[in-house]
């Protein structure tokens, strides 16, 4: 049907036992997936953590303080599974997780590149589509 929930996730170089995930963060990383925007270009796979995204975690189940949460976001930007977008806001890294067409995250995964590509001689905390 025109309603199925869907995630394409590519599992070349993904590990997230490798690295130190916990449970936890998995359990973050599949609201992520699950909660995070469709729509063409740069507004999607997006994740807003705040309240109401907490509160979609605990009602998944998973009973998680805010700090847990927060503290899995930041393991997750770490270890590069979501990028950070600006405060609060957040991108799945389509290298490994998308909802989209193919094109659209081929295209994504370019820009990606060639932004780490020129950031590797000036750093930025932020990864910003916006800003190019």
């Amino acid at each position: 049907s025109g309603n199925d929930m869907f995630m394409m996730v590519f599992l070349n170089n993904l590990n997230i036992y490798e690295g130190g995930l916990n449970l936890s963060c998995i359990k973050v990383m599949f609201c992520c997936w699950k909660y995070s925007t469709f729509s063409e270009g740069y507004e999607g796979n997006l994740i807003t953590n705040n309240l109401t995204f907490k509160d979609q975690v605990r009602k998944e189940g998973f009973n998680m303080s805010n700090a847990t949460i927060d503290n899995c976001i930041s393991m997750l930007v770490k270890k590069e599974l979501l990028f950070k977008q600006h405060k609060g806001s957040y991108m799945l890294n389509p290298t490994y997780f998308f909802k989209g067409n193919i094109r659209e995250r081929t295209r994504l995964v370019y820009q990606i590149k060639n932004k780490e590509a020129r950031e590797q001689l000036q750093p930025n905390e932020e990864f910003n589509f916006n800003n190019d």
